[in-house]
This record gives structure tokens, sequence and C-alpha cells, in this order.
């Protein structure tokens, strides 16, 4: 009696569709008990539609977490009981959506992890069924539900997105966390960058959407937190991994490198672009001839190491608040820059040169910039 009740629970179809208005929690997300945000959550199938399953969806979405229920065959789509039979028209209908957690299962996945529970049903010897063999399985029970084969964080509204790319410096539709693009490599270290550079600043979220931005910085951090506190630790130790490079560098750090025997200091524009142990910085300095101008440039870090992890100094350009000798070499060399701005004849000894009196060098005008940037 209790299974023919749970079989007739397991076929009801409760239909989200934009003529029935689901819960309000549902719709938007909610906040749980510890006040952390959680988005609106949608489990997505995915369905490569060959063999077996050669008529079901490529993708169907659902508000519960989908599985194969008793009495179910190999014929079956994995499913859930509350469908969403579009997607794209909840999300116009609901304007307060504003991140949708898509879970995504594959359904090939699911049927493969479960065939030893098919019992083979007989097949009659005439006529022949070998094209409905796939309905000559059955399950005499509910199946569990399973992990998703990996998660999508999506950005619903537009005008999240613009604000986030305004606040951030990135484009972000969406997040996966399965890392499978440079695209979606770019997203999380820079949103890795971001999210300990106001940290270290004491600053808040800014922008007209803050509380969704903050939200959508908080889940990220989340999501990835095992690889982000990798990272915590190694820049705390003052070292670096190959696969964590770009997340030392990002728009507005002040980086240092040498270029000849002397260090230069330069600012960075927009967040790097890696291709494989190569990282290309767009970044900028200060120079000075009766005035002060932007030369941009691209400094190009390289890994030329055979370990996989190394010293943060040990790097062609690194960013100079992990340094504070050099700093405070270049604020130096600044100030002594800033009170020879004036064109002047002063008692210099340069190496290698045979002139006893210089005029004063205009390289080390971006120190005296730093300076400003600094201290300002």
């Amino acid at each position: 009696m209790a299974s023919s009740a749970r079989t007739k629970s397991s076929k009801r179809k409760l239909t989200h569709s934009k003529f029935h208005k689901p819960p309000k929690h549902l719709r938007r997300g909610s906040y749980r008990a510890d006040d952390s945000f959680e988005p609106l959550i949608i489990h997505r199938v995915i369905c490569d539609c060959e063999g077996y399953h050669y008529d079901h969806q490529s993708h169907a979405d659902y508000f519960d977490i989908p599985q194969l229920f008793e009495g179910d065959s190999k014929a079956s789509a994995l499913r859930g009981e509350s469908p969403i039979e579009n997607t794209d028209e909840y999300f116009e209908q609901y304007k307060d959506v504003v991140l949708a957690l898509f879970k995504v299962y594959s359904c090939n996945a699911y049927h493969d992890a479960v065939e030893h529970k098919f019992e083979m049903l007989r097949a009659p010897k005439n006529p022949d069924v070998e094209a409905l063999e796939r309905y000559f399985y059955r399950l005499n029970e509910d199946c569990d539900s399973r992990t998703p084969q990996w998660e999508e964080l999506v950005i619903v509204s537009e005008d999240l997105q613009n604000e986030i790319k305004e606040v951030t410096g990135l484009f972000v539709e969406r997040v996966l966390t399965q890392r499978q693009s440079t695209e979606m490599d770019a997203i999380v270290n820079g949103l890795y960058n971001y999210s300990r550079r106001i940290k270290r600043a004491g600053d808040e979220v800014n922008g007209r959407s803050r509380e969704h931005i903050a939200n959508f910085i908080r889940w990220v951090e989340i999501v990835f937190r095992n690889e982000y506190e990798e990272a915590d630790d190694l820049f705390v130790a003052g070292r670096v991994a190959i696969s964590h490079l770009p997340k030392l560098f990002g728009p507005d750090e002040i980086i240092v490198t040498t270029q000849g025997d002397q260090p230069q200091a330069y600012v960075v524009a927009e967040y790097p672009e890696q291709n494989d142990d190569t990282l290309e910085i767009p970044c900028y300095t200060w120079s000075f001839n009766g005035r002060f101008w932007r030369k941009h440039t691209n400094l190009v870090v390289k890994w030329p190491f055979s370990e996989d992890e190394v010293s943060i100094y040990d790097l062609s350009t690194y960013p100079l608040r992990f340094d504070e000798s050099m700093r405070q070499r270049l604020l130096d060399r600044g100030k002594t820059f800033w009170q020879y701005r004036e064109r002047r004849f002063v008692s210099y000894s340069p190496a290698n040169s045979p002139f006893e009196f210089q005029t004063v060098s205009t390289t080390s005008s971006t120190c005296s910039r730093l300076y400003d940037l600094i201290y300002t």
C-alpha cells in the first residue's frame, strides 16, 4: 500500500508555467537562517539523445532534484516532478530573479550508475521486439538522487551583469564550476583578485546593486573556497604556483620589474591574459618630459621554472605589496626626484659614465607618481 502511494506521488507533475505562479522563495532565491543568500536553484538534465535515449530532450529544467522512479524502464528520462516548461520565459516573467544556480545532471551517466537496479523482463519470441528492447527493463524501486556533474551560477539580470562589469572590470554572464575554457579561468581568477583587493582595502562592494553583487561574490567564494584558500595560503607565505599566477595581478595593482639593473614600477591597467606558462599584463607607468604622461605597455611574465611552486620574488614581475624594502626604495627614489624635478645640475656619479656632472634622469618619474598613488 505504501509502495502504491509512493508510486502515485512520484508521478505527479507540478508544472510551473507562465500561468502558474510558484512560491515567492522559489522565484527569486532566499536567505537562510544564517543570513547567507541562496540563489534560485534550477536542476538541469542534459542528455546526448543516443541509443536508448534517442527520443529524450537534450535538456530539461526542474525545481526539484531529478531521479528515476519505481516502474521506469531504460527508455525513461532522468527527470524531476516539478518541471519548468520554458526557463527563458520564466525569467522574463519573474523579473525579480537576478541570480540562478543551475545544477547540471547527465541522464546518460545516471542510467549507467543505476543500470544494475533494472530487472530484465521476459520478451516474446515472436514477433521480433528488438526495437522495443529498452522497454523490457524495469525498476522495482525509486532510485536515489545523484550529485550534479557541475554547477553554473547564472546572472539573469542584464542590469546586474553591467553593474558587475562596472565594479569588478569583468564581464560575467555565468560562472561554471567545471573549468573548460581559458575565458572561465580568467573570470574565476579575476573574481579572486577583486574580492581580495576590496578586503585588503577594507572596502565594501560598491554599486547600485550592491547587495546582489555582494551575494554573487560571496557565492563564488563558497563554490571555489578550496582553490581560493590554497592561493591565500601560498601568497601569505610569499610563494606562488603556476595555477595561481594570474590571481596575483589585477587592475590598479602596483607591480615592479627590473629594467637593466634598476627596478621599475608599473600600474596594472587590466586583468592579465594567460597562455600556457606565459602571462601578459596590460599596464602603464609615468614618464616626465616637463610634464607627466602615461606610457602604456604589456609586461610579459614567463614561468621558466621546472617546479610547480616558487617564491614570488623569483618572478620577473611581482606586486609591490609583497616587498616592503623595494617599496621603500622606490619611495625614497621618488622623493629625491621630486626635489630635483626642475632641470638643474647636481653632483652625481652614474656607473660607467665619463661625465662628472649629469642632469637628473626622468626615469625616476614613476617613483614620484607612485609616491602620490601610495600616499593619496
